[in-house]
């Protein structure tokens, strides 16, 4: 059986807030003040691009799932947090596992699963420019086997595994799923829970998802700004330089239309 999780609060988007928008192991990372620059990335974003913050989102996260369905690969597709943990108390047993951000997509089939934890290429598209990213990410796409020192250095991690270029085949039922919470992980956390377990990892030879940078991304703003800086000008030259570079990635074929049109009718460039 093979399931889809995709990772969030249930309707997120109808709430209008940040409130419970995180998961529940991101949340320590978010303080206060946190909170405020990213209410006012939002309000900036409200007030000068043609689709709202929230609505934006959720037209990404409907072609992220039309996406994931184009596969015909998964049995069952989980559409939050609480779904996941509800399947997961009957279905534990036999269990292909796989969980994501809802504005990731998946490019191809994954293919020669093994039992245990199944590591892929990681592959990332950064369209950059702002911030930071300019300096974290040399290029616009890269594809590699994942390694962050960096963050485990911040974290006090041994590894720098993302859940979206992992999949877990728990045939054998070697992890218990319900044990670890899986469904409230931050899809930076997977080596917390799997690390410590003698479990076995394959690294396979492909990619079979993409992780993408996007401008709705509250942990890029939060990451790759001086929030101190980021005033209502400057966010609408972020946005511009942002979308032009993505043009020219749609143009190399590797973000979906509906993906790239949906960020051209932010703006009239």
């Amino acid at each position: 059986m093979r399931v889809c999780h995709l990772r969030g609060q249930a309707e997120y988007w109808k709430k209008n807030s940040l409130r419970g928008f995180f998961n529940k192991d991101n949340e320590i990372n978010y303080n206060s003040n946190h909170i405020l620059f990213l209410n006012k990335v939002i309000t900036y974003w409200d007030r000068n691009l043609n689709i709202s913050y929230f609505r934006f989102r959720k037209l990404i996260r409907d072609i992220v799932i039309k996406n994931i369905k184009s596969f015909n690969y998964f049995d069952y597709i989980l559409y939050n947090n609480d779904e996941c943990k509800d399947f997961l108390k009957n279905n534990l047993n036999n269990i292909v596992f796989y969980q994501q951000d809802d504005d990731d997509i998946i490019t191809s089939l994954p293919q020669h699963l093994v039992p245990g934890i199944n590591i892929f290429k990681f592959a990332q598209l950064s369209p950059k420019p702002y911030g930071k990213f300019l300096q974290k990410f040399k290029y616009d796409l890269r594809e590699e086997y994942y390694v962050r020192p960096h963050y485990s250095r911040y974290l006090h991690r041994r590894h720098g595994l993302d859940t979206n270029h992992i999949i877990i085949n728990n045939s054998n039922n070697t992890i218990d799923l319900i044990k670890e919470k899986i469904w409230q992980k931050s899809h930076i956390w997977y080596d917390r829970t799997f690390f410590k377990h003698n479990i076995p990892i394959f690294f396979q030879k492909d990619s079979f998802s993409l992780h993408i940078i996007h401008l709705s991304s509250m942990t890029s703003w939060r990451n790759g700004e001086k929030r101190q800086l980021l005033t209502e000008e400057f966010f609408i030259k972020c946005v511009t330089a942002y979308i032009k570079r993505l043009q020219f990635l749609y143009h190399k074929n590797i973000i979906p239309l509906e993906m790239y049109q949906s960020y051209t009718d932010l703006i009239d460039l």
